[in-house]
């Protein structure tokens, strides 16, 4: 009996501790977006309307992000993803980005989970690295110096930390997406087109424990005055 109460409690002290959510990081800012070409032999893209070149090659918006807020040791601990939408149409169901948030080149995910348990225990396909690019063109925030500046230490460096994520330029209506995909599982997306038709779009990152609690950060918003700077003049 005494050995059920033990497990008992540490079962309930377990399921408190995850529960409870780690505080919100607050704050996220923009900093630059790239308009930049991905080789496809370097990641399975299936094609559901992207922006192609001749050579295979697609086109793909890097956003760049900056916080202070250390998601690499979160996502020992977090299941780490992103929600992206159009911030005018929240409820408009849109394909914009995918879960992978990159540090230096390495899933953030992947970083976190090595260095709490040792990346012998974590499956490799958590480890994909960012996919190889080339920058078209690039356009940054206003206030990126302001930003930066005012999160210098003391001794001169900048103590936030950088993170980038991917984002698609156009996915068209869901019979296209649905016959590409070759699976019926996917959820039925709507056509957009931010290189025709810029929107302002919104990204939440979220941590989500096993057994629940986690996190969501403030709201970033990418203006579309930006999606228009990095696509101007770009056929």
């Amino acid at each position: 009996m005494k050995s059920f109460f033990l497990k008992l409690t540490a079962t309930i002290f377990l399921l408190a501790l995850s529960g409870c959510a780690t505080s919100s990081p607050e704050d996220f800012h923009v900093e630059k977006l790239s308009l930049v070409k991905v080789s496809t032999d370097t990641k399975k893209e299936i094609d559901y309307g992207r922006y192609v070149d001749v050579d295979g090659s697609f086109y793909r918006l890097r956003l760049e992000l900056t916080s202070s807020t250390d998601l690499v040791d979160l996502a020992g601990d977090y299941s780490l993803r992103y929600t992206s939408y159009l911030c005018d149409r929240p409820d408009y169901k849109v394909l914009i980005g995918s879960n992978a948030l990159y540090s230096d080149g390495e899933n953030v995910q992947g970083l976190g989970l090595s260095k709490r348990y040792g990346s012998t225990e974590i499956p490799e396909r958590i480890f994909l690295k960012e996919p190889k690019y080339k920058i078209i063109q690039s356009a940054y925030k206003v206030e990126k110096r302001q930003s930066i500046e005012k999160s210098l230490n003391s001794d001169g460096t900048d103590k936030r930390h950088a993170y980038n994520m991917y984002l698609g330029l156009y996915s068209p209506a869901v019979a296209s997406w649905r016959k590409n995909s070759e699976g019926s599982y996917q959820n039925e997306f709507e056509a957009y087109d931010l290189k025709t038709q810029p929107e302002d779009v919104c990204i939440v990152i979220e941590g989500h424990a096993k057994l629940g609690g986690g996190f969501k950060s403030n709201v970033v918003k990418v203006d579309r005055q930006l999606f228009k700077d990095v696509l101007n003049g770009v056929e």
